[in-house]
């Protein structure tokens, strides 16, 4: 499953990625990346997080790369990394 914003970034890929309200906070995203795992979820409460959208058929090619997220004619996917390259050593 990943969240995409409203600029088609990935905002995050996880095995379960569910709204949730907790305490006064109402529609968060919460990405349970372990669910396994006591505290292994993080939570999106951006105050535009209603505009996300949860895609649950898809997960990100690879998790330590930032990636933009479309979805193209005829409903498939497409990834493009945008992760910057890191600086040639000198």
């Amino acid at each position: 499953m990943i969240v995409v914003d409203t600029q088609h970034f990935v905002q995050g890929s996880a095995p379960e990625i569910t709204r949730v309200n907790v305490q006064d906070e109402i529609n968060l995203i919460k990405v349970n990346m372990f669910p396994e795992q006591e505290f292994g979820y993080f939570f999106i409460g951006t105050l535009d997080r209603d505009l996300y959208i949860i895609y649950e058929d898809t997960t990100q090619p690879d998790p330590d790369r930032i990636y933009k997220f479309y979805v193209l004619e005829g409903g498939t996917y497409e990834y493009v990394d945008i992760t910057p390259e890191p600086d040639p050593e000198p």
